[in-house]
């Protein structure tokens, strides 16, 4: 039963993976309908104040998989609870599936894929249970649904009218369509081909060409900036133009410099008013009346709304590409949705020269263009004016310049550095996973002129691929200091940021062996002196509090009631977002290719030239022994590339914690959500060194059963549980601890890599420790 008459709602979205960002409005949807005065009961997943190691989500009044929102004292009338599908349309169908069993629900809310929601609906329907949809635009997405959706967006055929409509607009008659490879994009480009005849000959792409022809890119926001950059380094020089799914904040840095020449459709008034009108509509329907269910939540939610539906839950009154507009990418915000919002970074006052007839962006990623920008239905869309530059800031110059080897890439057309005459830049960051975007992040914030590299510019990163392991135990004193720090800096606070970070409660036991109760006990003691929760359990009451683990071998337990794991990408997302909200820039060209010291600052190499910086950390992981200063060997002999495999397994149906073995070296930890929600995630060590970065989100069936057959005499319940998935990735081991800190001999060189496959929970100790190196040699203090 719903607590105390509170109606519960599903919101499902993808609140993980890459596609996270779009699963932000969500739960800025949830804060407007909670506002004012309860906005304050939004509290991190896994804060339901449950018992050590309890699994959150599994409280009373939620759905199995939903993060729900810890009421405050004075309980809103809903419930709003979070079910992550990732962004993947298999996922969004078993979301689906599962919530049309729960009896409980009062509605669904969400399903920004429109092929998870596409496979939802039905069951939805079957189960008599209102689905509101914001943003879904697949066409025909409600035919049979029989008037228990409502559907807010208008759908894709729209916005591919307008997106035709402002090519017309600037005198051009030829339109490239390309996509990502995505069954997203695929379908969107198949469907732009085939509208009927207005004067625009679309030409369908194979892949990235040269041309100044105008090119539409479809796919996802991740997939088409991908894919866009491919084209401009194929030598496409023309106008961009992108769906709606790239209509958010982040795209424009992942896009890059080509951001300031390409158009994106969106829904008339930004996503986020959609979204926020039909969470308020929902919600005051809900306090209102708690118990109204089914139809008559239907017609509640219409008439607390002032957008008008047809019988069947389609918007009414939308003529063709109604609904739609577009915009330059270059005026979308971090946030992605605000409404002619104001750039994120400043930006010169000067207009900039168009060209073939677009606005062209101004100095600046995030740059609003000088004047209005051709719509459909002839209303300009004028973003807010462009901001002076502040004396000492970071405005980059104008983009699309052609760059002779050896100079500065076209994003840096003037000097940033605060070291003039000898620099481009204070710092560059090479490598953006979770310690390289924390580090970045850092140097922003405290004022240095700092790049980043593009997100796995060099190929996948460890942190694509971690389990997110996070407590503050370690064995080993060094990285038990990383650990503690990190958990006074972020996953010992309760705040949005570690919420933002995926962070699960699920409690850490770390397992001993005879030889490692003497170094735990003084562990212990050292956590308890910095106010953090633990206890060395002897073998009794580790027997007594896990029966599902074997205790062979073992002689006792470290227990952290506040241990857990959290979502490596997600962290490291939020880390970058703060960078660039600060004046950090993205460094163009790729992978960096070489790094070279010199006596007044270090050269970064990439496909597109060359900068200066007065200092480089190097924070790329794997990819982090071949920028190393030629010579230099490290204490103990030079760090070695290794391979990290785990699997999911089906759970054992009841809370267990995360789990680190120091006797078998197996780990594992329970998948509260998402993917594999439910599931338990578990690897060993695997022998296979010096091999080459990468990964997968797959695993052959050898690896898997290599797997279960380590770890099933730990947890025997794994020897008959399903196999659900796995990963594979690549991690740096240093043969004495990581490299941390300037480099002997190249004290503008700062290292933060080789974490030997455990490194994550002490990012943001280690990123601190890397940031306050390199703003010494800037001569700076950091921020207190």
């Amino acid at each position: 039963m719903a607590e105390q008459g509170r109606a519960r709602v599903a919101v499902v979205g993808p609140f993980s993976g890459p596609r996270a960002a779009w699963g932000e409005l969500l739960r800025e949807g949830v804060a407007g309908a909670l506002a004012p005065p309860v906005a304050s009961s939004l509290a991190p997943p896994g804060a339901s104040g449950a018992s050590p190691g309890a699994s959150p989500g599994a409280s009373s009044g939620t759905s199995p998989g939903a993060l729900p929102v810890t009421p405050s004292a004075a309980a809103p009338p809903v419930a709003w609870e979070f079910h992550d599908d990732r962004g993947d349309a298999a996922v969004a169908r078993e979301v689906g599936l599962r919530l049309a069993r729960d009896p409980e629900l009062a509605a669904v809310i969400g399903h920004f894929n429109s092929l998870g929601a596409y496979h939802a609906l039905p069951g939805y329907r079957d189960a008599r249970l209102p689905a509101v949809l914001p943003l879904s635009t697949r066409p025909g997405l409600l035919d049979g649904s029989d008037g228990w959706a409502l559907r807010w967006c208008p759908d894709d055929l729209g916005q591919l009218v307008a997106l035709r409509a402002a090519v017309l607009a600037t005198g051009r008659t030829v339109l490239d369509v390309t996509d990502d490879g995505s069954d997203y994009g695929r379908r969107l480009a198949d469907t732009v081909t085939g509208l009927p005849d207005d004067g625009l000959a679309v030409v369908r792409t194979p892949g990235p060409s040269a041309g100044s022809i105008a090119l539409l890119v479809c796919g996802t926001h991740v997939g088409a900036a991908r894919t866009a950059r491919q084209a401009v380094a194929a030598g496409r020089t023309g106008p961009l133009l992108f769906p709606d799914d790239c209509a958010i904040g982040e795209f424009a840095e992942l896009l890059g410099p080509a951001a300031g020449r390409a158009l994106v459709a969106r829904l008339a008034g930004g996503p986020a008013a959609l979204v926020q009108d039909s969470f308020r509509a929902l919600g005051a329907a809900l306090a209102d009346r708690p118990d109204v269910r089914g139809r008559e939540l239907l017609a509640a939610v219409r008439d607390r709304t002032a957008r008008r539906f047809t019988p069947g839950g389609e918007p009414d009154g939308l003529g063709p590409g109604g609904g739609w507009e577009t915009v330059p990418v270059a005026v979308l915000t971090p946030a992605g949705t605000g409404h002619h919002a104001t750039p994120a970074a400043p930006a010169p006052a000067e207009p900039a020269p168009t060209t073939g007839g677009h606005p062209t962006a101004p100095a600046g990623r995030h740059a609003a263009p000088a004047g209005p920008t051709p719509v459909p239905g002839g209303h300009p869309t004028t973003p807010a004016a462009p901001t002076p530059v502040p004396a000492g800031r970071h405005a980059a110059p104008a983009v699309g310049s052609s760059v002779a080897p050896g100079t500065a890439p076209p994003l840096y057309g003037r000097t940033l550095s605060t070291h003039p005459g000898t620099c481009d830049l204070d710092a560059v960051v090479v490598g953006c996973g979770a310690v390289g975007a924390a580090v970045a992040a850092l140097l922003a914030e405290a004022g240095a002129a700092v790049a980043t590299t593009e997100p796995e510019a060099g190929g996948p990163s460890a942190t694509r691929y971690s389990g997110g392991l996070v407590r503050a135990y370690e064995p080993d004193a060094e990285a038990r200091a990383l650990a503690v720090r990190s958990h006074q800096l972020l996953w010992g606070a309760a705040d949005d940021e570690r919420q933002a970070a995926g962070f699960r409660r699920t409690g850490s036991l770390v397992l001993l062996g005879p030889d490692d109760l003497p170094e735990a006990a003084a562990g212990v003691a050292e956590l308890g002196e910095a106010g953090i929760p633990a206890q060395l359990l002897d073998l009794d009451r580790l027997r007594s509090l896990h029966p599902e683990i074997d205790p062979a071998g073992l002689a006792g337990a470290v227990w952290e009631p506040g241990g857990g794991y959290a979502d490596p990408r997600a962290f490291a997302a939020v880390k970058r977002r703060a960078a660039l909200a600060h004046g950090a820039v993205v460094l163009p060209g790729g992978a960096v290719r070489a790094v070279v010291a010199g006596p007044s600052g270090v050269v970064v190499r990439t496909a597109t030239g060359a900068v200066t910086a007065a200092v480089v950390v190097l924070a790329a992981g794997a990819g982090t022994p071949a920028l190393l200063p030629a010579g230099y060997v490290p204490p103990g002999g030079p760090p070695r590339t290794k391979t990290i495999r785990y699997a999911f397994f089906g759970g054992a149906g009841h809370p267990v914690p995360t789990v680190s073995d120091l006797v078998t070296g197996a780990w594992g930890r329970p998948q509260v959500d998402g993917a594999f929600g439910g599931g338990f995630l578990t690897g060993r060590p695997v022998q296979e060194w010096d091999v080459r970065p990468g990964g997968a989100d797959r695993l052959a069936e050898r690896d898997i059963a290599y797997i279960r057959k380590g770890v099933r005499g730990r947890w025997p319940w794994l020897a008959t549980a399903p196999a659900l998935g796995g990963r594979w990735g690549v991690d740096l081991y240093g043969a004495h601890g990581p490299l941390l800190g300037p480099l002997p001999g190249a004290p503008r060189l700062v290292a933060a890599a080789g974490w030997s496959g455990a490194g994550f929970k002490t990012a943001p100790a280690a990123a601190e420790r890397a940031a306050h190196a390199a703003l010494s040699v800037l001569g700076r203090r950091a921020p207190v």
